[in-house]
């Protein structure tokens, strides 16, 4: 069931956890950004990662980046320094393979999208605002 917080993607690569547990390249996820019902989760993980908790709060994260199809950031949040970016969307690209990454103490994931669904403006203002509180 697709909702514009939810999002069908595929793990690019990955590691989680202080041991760096690699994860499986192109493993399908459904990745739930900004869950309306849990206010102070950034992430949720719908179907796919059993290695990584469930859910993903502000506290769990230290950088968060959505990035267009051609690779520019339209949203970089990176907590240890503050820093955050917001920028449109450049329609001249098709909308999938938007990229999301994720990094927390120990870990990163990177994700690519398998559908031309993006994150909506409103949704990218709400994960922001979720992760610099």
């Amino acid at each position: 069931m697709a909702t514009a917080h939810t999002f069908a993607m595929a793990l690019r690569t990955g590691n989680w956890g202080r041991g760096g547990i690699i994860l499986p390249f192109h493993k399908p996820v459904v990745v739930e950004l900004a869950p309306p019902d849990l206010p102070e989760v950034v992430v949720r993980f719908v179907v796919g990662l059993t290695a990584v908790p469930r859910c993903l709060s502000a506290a769990d994260l230290t950088m968060l980046q959505v990035a267009d199809p051609g690779g520019r950031p339209v949203l970089h949040v990176d907590r240890r320094t503050g820093h955050a970016l917001r920028a449109g969307l450049d329609h001249t690209h098709d909308a999938a393979n938007w990229e999301l990454q994720l990094e927390g103490k120990d870990s990163l994931l990177v994700f690519y999208s398998r559908t031309e669904d993006f994150p909506s403006d409103g949704l990218l203002d709400d994960i922001a605002a979720r992760l610099l509180g």
